[in-house]
């Protein structure tokens, strides 16, 4: 399979239709992304397995039983939410969830995890003039490219019935629009951390 799709992406490269090699390398990508990130949940599951047997063994005490605990707790914490943070930010954030149940879910704070400063005060946001300049400037990028991207999907449509163009011309525009709509969400996915931060900015005041 993998030998297929690179005759293609040769093929398509020396025409210079790089449109359709990008499209070929993501779609080639899919299965091997897959596999990255079972392999990262596989270590995962090790590294708790490890530390469960490490806290069984009679030689460990004291401070390396400790140790040990803390961090099988840092590991199961992480399994379940996806945040990784040390005992006392991790109280703290926990405390936070459980007086704000109702309106705050784990997701919502794993992206807020960037903006979140924890002090002897407790929990409070910093978002600087610079990122707000950003999530502005990346929220209108990704509303302008989304637009785009819409216009060239039907443009590639209605080309197969309004024009002469071939289908792989048409192809080629709405290999474009794809390519668009994925830039956007890439730019949407920042703009959701700013929001996320200033959503639980508002709860904690």
């Amino acid at each position: 399979m993998l030998n297929i799709e690179l005759d293609h992406f040769i093929k398509y490269w020396n025409e210079g239709n790089m449109i359709v090699c990008m499209v070929i390398v993501a779609m080639a990508l899919i299965p091997y992304w897959i596999k990255v990130l079972k392999y990262f949940e596989s270590c995962e599951n090790a590294r708790i397995s490890d530390l469960t047997k490490a806290l069984k063994c009679g030689l460990v005490k004291d401070l390396s039983k400790n140790h040990l605990e803390g961090e099988l707790a840092t590991a199961h914490f992480k399994r379940c939410t996806g945040i990784r943070l040390e005992n006392e930010p991790r109280e703290m954030l926990l405390q936070l969830y459980k007086d704000n149940k109702e309106k705050l879910k784990f997701p919502q704070l794993k992206r807020a995890l960037p903006y979140i400063v924890f002090s002897d005060d407790g929990i409070s946001i910093h978002v600087s003039a610079m990122e707000r300049i950003f999530y502005w400037s990346n929220l209108l990028a990704s509303m302008v490219l989304i637009f785009l991207g819409a216009l060239l999907v039907i443009i590639s449509i209605l080309s197969r019935f309004c024009t002469e163009l071939t289908l792989f011309q048409s192809f080629k525009i709405w290999g474009m629009g794809m390519v668009y709509f994925v830039v956007a969400f890439f730019f949407i996915l920042q703009v959701r951390v700013v929001k996320a931060a200033d959503k639980v900015g508002l709860i904690i005041r």
